[in-house]
Parts: C-alpha cells; sequence; structure tokens
C-alpha cells in the first residue's frame, strides 16, 4: 500500500500533492464578459487534462468527477472549492503528472486557494444524521463485519464537532450515501479495520484520502 501521505486522489493536497484540472494557457478576449466558474468548467478542464496524460478516464464520468473534486461531498464548502478549481485550471498541463488514476499537480501553486478550501472542509458542516443512516444501512452495512446499527453510532460519534477530524467523516458519509452503487473493502490500518475505498477511480476516494491524512498524517 502506498503512503497513506500521498495524493490518493483528485482534488486533495496531501503529501504535498494537488489535484489538477489544468490545461494549457488559452487567449480570451479582454472586452468580452467572462461566466462565473462552475463545477462543469471544473470537469470539462480535468478530462482534458486526463486524457493528456493517459490517467485512466475516471473523471470523465460527471459522477465521479463532480464527488472527485469535493463538489459533491461538501455542499457546504462549493465557493472555496470553485476557487480552489478556478486557479488550478489556470495551470499549465505540463505540470500535471498521473497519481493513482487522477492527474495531480506537481508544483505548489494554488496553496493559498487550497488553504482557504481547506478551511472550509474541517469548519462548521451540517447535521450528518441522515448521511450516516444512508451508508450505513446501505454501502457500508456488513463492511468489517459490523452491522448497520454499530456503523452509525460509529459515524454520528466521529461526524461531530468534538471529533478532530469531524470534517472529513461528515463528507465521507455524505459522499457514500450519495453512491451506493460504489464497492468498499475492510482493510486493516494502524491496528484497526476500516472500510475503504475497493476500487480505482471509487468516486469517494478523494475524500478517504483527505480522512486518512487527518487520522494518520503522512506517514
Amino acid at each position: 500500500m502506498t503512503r497513506l501521505g500521498a495524493c490518493l486522489a483528485i482534488g486533495a493536497l496531501v503529501g504535498g500533492c494537488h489535484v489538477v484540472f489544468g490545461l494549457d494557457d488559452v487567449e480570451v478576449d479582454e472586452g468580452a464578459s467572462v461566466a462565473p466558474f462552475t463545477i462543469d468548467d471544473a470537469c470539462e478542464v480535468l478530462c482534458a487534462a486526463d486524457q493528456a496524460h493517459l490517467c485512466g478516464g475516471y473523471v470523465c464520468s460527471e459522477p465521479i468527477c463532480r464527488s472527485a473534486l469535493l463538489y459533491d461531498p461538501f455542499p457546504w464548502c462549493v465557493e472555496t472549492m470553485l476557487g480552489y478549481g478556478e486557479c488550478l485550471s489556470q495551470q499549465p498541463v505540463a505540470d500535471f503528472a498521473c497519481n493513482e488514476g487522477f492527474p495531480a499537480l506537481q508544483t505548489n501553486a494554488c496553496n493559498q486557494e487550497y488553504g482557504t478550501f481547506r478551511g472550509c472542509l474541517i469548519g462548521d458542516f451540517p447535521d450528518p444524521a441522515d448521511d450516516c443512516d444512508l451508508a450505513c444501512k446501505g454501502p457500508l452495512n456488513g463492511v468489517c463485519e459490523i452491522d448497520a446499527p454499530t456503523c452509525l453510532a460509529g459515524c454520528l460519534e466521529h461526524a461531530s464537532a468534538t471529533d478532530p477530524c469531524g470534517g472529513f467523516w461528515a463528507g465521507m458519509a455524505h459522499c457514500t450515501a450519495m453512491h451506493p452503487e460504489a464497492p468498499w473493502s475492510c482493510t486493516l490500518l494502524y491496528g484497526n479495520h476500516y472500510a475503504t475505498p475497493a476500487s480505482e477511480g471509487h468516486p469517494c476516494g478523494t475524500v478517504f484520502g483527505l480522512l486518512a491524512e487527518c487520522l494518520f498524517g503522512g506517514d
């Protein structure tokens, strides 16, 4: 297993790697009006970058792209995510490389925007009860031989303001609830069993990468 501090998925700054959507510089008519940057813009550019680097094409699927960019898993952080995404979209494609099946930025560009985005991810978040219930009764039910009631209790305990990784647990619950079709497996990490993404290009891989970094650091 690669070190948990590596870039496990798109959209995260884990172990010093940004995820990228960048393309080569594009000339823009300065006199023309510019539409607001949207998640569709980010996914379009990200797919092009993926294809340029032959990373696997996972993010060319709209549902996976929206989750991989943390747009859907963290709806309470949409504004800061788009700020980070717009910055990454302006980076040259030569600065990217494939990492864990996704294109990742290899420079320190957009650190400021990422810092603002990450601050939101670990900040306040809505009540996760419904997401925990859907996740534990659906795709996580039985993973690591944990039944739904036990899973729900653990989810609510961790996805709370008192847990230092609570924001990431909440994002994980929301993403899992949104993707009941995505497979999970049971993995032993640092002496405990955790539900982990069971496929490359998993729509919740980004959230898991952030959670793993929060739980275990960069080792």
